[in-house]
């Protein structure tokens, strides 16, 4: 299967109700405990499944497992930084199946999430300054700022963490952290590269938000993401876009 043939697998799910319905914090894999990640956790997460584990054919048989007849599993990308002399997105040559798929093997419990909403925000390196009570939500490079409307003004505590969290990954794009071009570059709004920016933030805020295991009905970054989908031209930008996520997110947890 091409690596188009699977982008577009996974823009048409994405279009169709988006990633994020699951109350854990990240898809893993059950025989080693890995979680995907990047572009990877993106795709496993819009899959129809309930269960957060995964598996390759060799670890259901090594775990004493079958895959059910008729099951089709669901091939990976590696990421950049899994191939860091490869500057295009390929097929990982590995396919994965979800435990749903198996037989013979026994679910473990749902992963716990093991950081809280305030602790992801208050624990992010070095971060921008924070000033509330403003009329919308935004980052500015210059000063280095993230402005927000009072807590007050959210729906929920989840929908305020879920918001801050989309521009905490918009300031690690700063020429001081990541140095990214959707933030360094200041594209217009109309830019393709402006909409990469908003879907990496996007998706960065799911990663986060995975973290502190909230409920997915309960922010609607799904639709958000579907809404810049549309302003892209190159299927590459969407696993480009998961792909500085992952690294935004990881900037702010300190990995």
């Amino acid at each position: 299967m091409s690596s188009h043939r699977v982008t577009d697998e996974l823009l048409a799910r994405l279009e169709t109700g988006g990633p994020w319905q699951k109350p854990w914090n990240s898809e893993r894999n059950l025989a080693t405990g890995a979680t995907y990640r990047g572009a990877n956790a993106v795709l496993l997460a819009t899959q129809p499944y309930a269960s957060p584990w995964w598996l390759t054919s060799r670890d259901a048989q090594r775990l004493g497992g079958i895959i059910k007849e008729g099951e089709r599993g669901t091939p990976l990308y590696w990421t950049p930084r899994d191939e860091p002399d490869n500057n295009s997105p390929a097929l990982r040559p590995d396919t994965v199946f979800n435990l749903e798929q198996c037989a013979r093997i026994t679910a473990p419990p749902p992963p716990q999430p093991h950081l809280t909403l305030e602790r992801i925000a208050t624990e992010m390196p070095a971060p921008p300054r924070i000033e509330e009570n403003w009329w919308q939500a935004a980052y500015q490079p210059e000063p280095d700022t993230v402005y927000l409307p009072s807590k007050d003004a959210f729906d929920s505590p989840e929908n305020y963490y879920a918001t801050l969290f989309h521009e905490l990954i918009h300031s690690t794009g700063h020429k001081q952290r990541l140095n990214r071009d959707g933030i360094t570059r200041r594209p217009p709004y109309d830019s393709p590269l402006y909409a990469q920016e908003e879907l990496t933030a996007e998706i960065g805020a799911a990663f986060l938000c995975s973290e502190a295991g909230i409920a997915p009905h309960t922010i609607d970054i799904a639709a958000q993401i579907n809404d810049w989908l549309k302003e892209l031209h190159h299927p590459a930008t969407l696993i480009q876009a998961a792909n500085d996520a992952q690294r935004g997110a990881d900037h702010i947890l300190r990995r």
